[in-house]
């Protein structure tokens, strides 16, 4: 079996540049952070309080209420194609078979 080359080289060259960029600026911008990392650089903003709570329940309630009558509605739908499905061959038992 032969490996085929890319389809456009042109790209390969621009993300293998922007990659050799920004490993150099990586690299440049090593600093020691001793105790400062990870969990205690973000524990202040996980445990900030809204700015306005009111807006921040109304999004998420709406968020929520959407997402569970969307799975509801999608339920239902499959649910009731099948009952359909299951009345009509009791039903018409002599067209079932076709």
């Amino acid at each position: 079996m032969q490996c085929k080359t890319s389809q456009s080289p042109y790209l390969e060259g621009i993300v293998g540049c922007q990659v050799v960029l920004n490993a150099s600026s990586f690299s440049s911008q090593e600093r020691d952070l001793g105790d400062e990392y990870g969990w205690k650089q973000v524990h202040g903003d996980v445990f900030r309080p809204a700015t306005y709570p009111m807006l921040f329940s109304a999004l998420i309630g709406t968020g929520y209420q959407t997402s569970i009558v969307s799975l509801c509605v999608i339920t239902f739908a499959i649910l009731g194609e099948l009952y359909t499905e299951y009345v009509y061959r009791s039903l018409f038992p002599e067209k079932s078979n076709v």
